[in-house]
């Protein structure tokens, strides 16, 4: 978004060039009231990159509209959109600018007028580095892997709600491609449900035991979760991956349980518990998904000094060394590492910590579903 904002920024005052007219302009509001002529400047630059930014957003929103009429102009349009093979063009432009910029500024031979230019670039493509696709295009939502109209109550309607059902309220933030959204949704699970989980026998610890916690953790509890979170998907119309992050954002939340070695929880004791830790909150993430239709894996990394689970993530449109940390699964697919522990950063595929990876001997992938 910030990219495109900027592009138009630089073409309506660098290119046209916009540039005199707001220079004019400022020289006009400094004979009127008390600020240099440098202030009205860098404000009418404000008001415009604004302008830019509401520009790209109404665009989007048209974009989407007309990309739903065809798929022909979907997948058209990915290809144009697409950026990450040449991320590195970006690093390069940043580090020329930034060289450029810097260089100007330490002779005084940059103009203050020219400031803003320099400006817009280097935010410009900033944000444009990190990204995957220039303009997040709508996609259809896998296929939910239940029926949705097999449930006795709403999650959000309390008079529905039977007595004996414990009600688990959480509140999480998703950090996507279409910005910041803070969601808080109250999740049930019956004490039949949950207790006949409670005394089921643990599973080994290795890889049948940790695929078996999540393929025979789909009860029905669980099951109407997975359906809020793809009521959520499509009532803030999230795409395939951020739905797979909103999964992860909210097991994040969970509060740490006390450790026990030997003891995995199924995918709904730990929301009935409210309490986990890394492999309970990797099989619950991975069951969510599983459920919603999404191809996922356990993550399973041996470490100099012990073990830990993630999840894995499969994108069809993962391109082939296109960053991040992954691994193939015996399936032939390669899948993205995604943390489930709590960070301070928002979920991206194939983020791993330092911490891990400079701990990892060897890293396995468990596809589930």
């Amino acid at each position: 978004m910030f990219f495109l904002a900027s592009l138009i920024f630089v073409l309506m005052l660098y290119v046209i060039p916009g540039i005199l007219a707001l220079n004019l302009g400022a020289g006009a509001m400094h004979d009127l009231l008390p600020l240099p002529a440098a202030g009205w400047l860098f404000i009418f630059c404000g008001l415009v990159y604004v302008a830019a930014l509401v520009a790209v957003k109404v665009g989007r929103w048209h974009l989407h509209e007309w990309v739903d009429e065809n798929e022909e102009r979907q997948r058209v349009l990915e290809q144009i959109f697409d950026v990450s093979r040449c991320a590195w063009i970006n690093l390069v432009g940043l580090v020329l600018i930034g060289i450029g910029a810097g260089f100007l500024a330490l002779r005084m031979d940059l103009p203050y007028q020219v400031w803003p230019l320099f400006a817009a670039a280097l935010f410009g493509l900033g944000d444009l580095f990190h990204r995957s696709t220039l303009v997040p295009l709508p996609n259809e939502l896998p296929a939910v892997q239940f029926e949705e109209a097999t449930f006795g109550f709403d999650t959000e309607d309390q008079k529905d709600r039977p007595a004996d059902v414990k009600t688990v309220k959480v509140k999480w933030s998703l950090e996507g491609e279409s910005g910041k959204k803070t969601f808080e949704r109250d999740f049930s699970v019956s004490n039949a449900e949950y207790h006949k989980a409670h005394e089921q026998q643990r599973l080994p610890r290795d890889r049948k035991g940790y695929v078996t916690y999540v393929e025979d953790g789909g009860v029905d509890d669980l099951k109407q979760i997975a359906k809020a979170f793809r009521d959520m998907s499509k009532e803030a119309k999230l795409s395939s991956i951020e739905e797979v992050q909103n999964v992860v954002s909210m097991v994040r939340e969970l509060p740490a349980a006390v450790d026990q070695a030997d003891y995995v929880r199924f995918p709904i004791e730990t929301v009935y518990d409210y309490a986990s830790d890394a492999e309970d909150r990797a099989i619950l993430a991975a069951c969510l998904l599983v459920l919603l239709g999404h191809k996922v894996a356990l993550f399973h990394l041996k470490l100099k000094n012990g073990e830990h689970l993630a999840l894995g993530y499969h994108r069809s449109d993962r391109l082939v060394g296109g960053g991040g940390f992954s691994a193939k699964a015996d399936d032939g697919q390669a899948y993205d590492y995604v943390e489930t522990l709590p960070e301070d950063s928002e979920v991206e595929l194939g983020a791993i910590s330092e911490e891990f990876s400079q701990a990892i001997k060897k890293a396995e992938v468990w596809p589930v579903g």
